[in-house]
């Protein structure tokens, strides 16, 4: 069982990626329990982040007007305390409501297609691509024929406030 670099316990929950910050010179990432990236001393420990927004480095008058609506709190929960998910292409957490949404995991047609809620949602809105919104229209076909080839995957998150599904597909 891996132990904390942080809090030195053996919790039994570890994770191991997704993490940015600064490491002794050719030392390999360091394991976290879920209760250090939780409180944020996994964060201030090495001086890091989890989840990284392009727009964090921007002066302030600069920042995208959907992201200044967004309360400091709930911004730095993401970054400093929210474990990234796993993603080739780059991790493009959904905000809506003016908040971060919640991550629901990778899913693929069946579980889409099972669910009328999270179809129609999706349906909607509109699918996002790598980040970008599909100006497409959809039907079940194409949604099918995007998320049962093995070469892609969904992202499902679900907005906090209104309870909206939002899906980001990409390529693996």
């Amino acid at each position: 069982m891996a132990r904390c670099s942080v809090c030195n316990q053996r919790t039994g929950y570890i994770d191991t990626g997704g993490f940015h910050g600064r490491f002794r010179s050719g030392e390999p990432l360091q394991p976290f329990c879920p209760w250090c990236i939780a409180n944020g001393k996994a964060a201030e420990k090495y001086d890091g982040y989890f989840n990284y927004f392009s727009f964090l480095a921007l002066e302030e008058s600069d920042l995208p007007a959907h992201i200044k609506k967004i309360p400091e709190d709930q911004l730095d929960e993401l970054v400093f305390r929210t474990p990234r998910y796993s993603s080739l292409q780059g991790t493009e957490w959904f905000i809506h409501c003016h908040s971060p949404c919640i991550f629901l995991g990778k899913t693929k047609w069946v579980a889409i297609r099972n669910n009328p809620d999270i179809f129609n949602d999706i349906n909607n809105d509109g699918v996002w691509f790598n980040g970008r919104k599909s100006e497409e229209e959809l039907d079940a076909g194409w949604l099918e024929y995007w998320l049962t080839n093995e070469e892609r995957v969904g992202y499902l998150f679900k907005c906090f406030h209104c309870g909206k599904y939002l899906l980001n597909v990409e390529y693996t």
